[in-house]
């Protein structure tokens, strides 16, 4: 035996997630399910279940668990945490023309976006959902950091590079009056 971790009392069944980074014990007499970090064999969270907890089992992508709860005839169903990520490679905006990119963000629960380091270009505004919108007003290279928000944070150092576009308009080259 390598170690010995305090549970509820009386637990009866146990499911690992998918990455074996969790353990999910039943407790039987005090109606709840015991998350073990099985990096360090440690309880990180006791959630209450229904009367007589009995089995567990995680579902294939490690998103939820379910419970089978003996003594009250029911199945409780557990959202489980999924690490977040923050992806996607912003293209490159072209100063007075309106600009539109989505980062990818995902994650149990939903997180929300936000810059963390460096700036946007002047003109953007990065939505909570990871939308960056706006009307760049500035040309030059502006890198910055998104952050999702949910611990532990996901990052992405990423930049957006606004440039001046060349007048090709029949306007090109006149002067005013």
């Amino acid at each position: 035996m390598t170690a010995a971790v305090p549970t509820g009392p009386d637990p009866r069944g146990i499911a690992v997630s998918p990455d074996g980074k969790h353990a999910y014990i039943t407790s039987y007499l005090d109606d709840t399910i015991s998350v073990l970090d099985t990096a360090t064999n440690t309880v990180t969270s006791t959630v209450p279940v229904g009367a007589g907890p009995f089995g567990v089992a995680i579902t294939p992508n490690g998103t939820h668990a379910y419970v089978t709860n003996s003594n009250a005839a029911t199945v409780s169903v557990i959202a489980i945490d999924t690490a977040p990520t923050i992806s996607g490679t912003p293209p490159q905006a072209t100063a007075a023309n309106p600009y539109t990119f989505t980062f990818t963000v995902t994650g149990t629960p939903t997180p929300t976006t936000s810059v963390t380091a460096g700036t946007l270009p002047p003109g953007l505004s990065l939505a909570a959902d990871g939308t960056l919108t706006g009307t760049p007003t500035a040309a030059g290279t502006y890198p910055f950091t998104v952050t999702n928000g949910v611990t532990p944070d996901a990052t992405l150092n990423t930049s957006i590079t606004a440039t001046v576009s060349e007048c090709t308009g029949s306007w090109c080259g006149l002067s005013r009056p």
